[in-house]
């Protein structure tokens, strides 16, 4: 059972209803309030870096860690 105001999903669409107990959906009802658009064009293909490319997180050093601006924060002596 459906109330005003319920959403569903069908078939790639939403749909909320307009009253209470609105009957099948699709139907008059409900209104739609979006519906799947066509498919975009093909991005460009491009070669995906190795897994060993790039540094891990914990090596990165162009950013403090948390911990560290969390300290700077108390003392007020971080800014960015």
């Amino acid at each position: 059972m459906f109330y005003a105001g319920d959403v569903v999903a069908l078939n790639g669409g939403s749909f909320i209803a307009r009253k209470d107990v609105p009957g099948p959906c699709p139907g008059p009802g409900w209104q739609l309030i979006a519906s799947q658009g066509r498919r975009g064009a093909a991005g460009e293909k491009r070669a995906r870096p190795s897994r060993l490319e790039g540094r891990c997180g914990s090596e990165r050093r162009d950013h403090p860690r948390l911990e560290d601006r969390s300290r700077a924060l108390r003392r007020g002596a971080y800014h960015d």
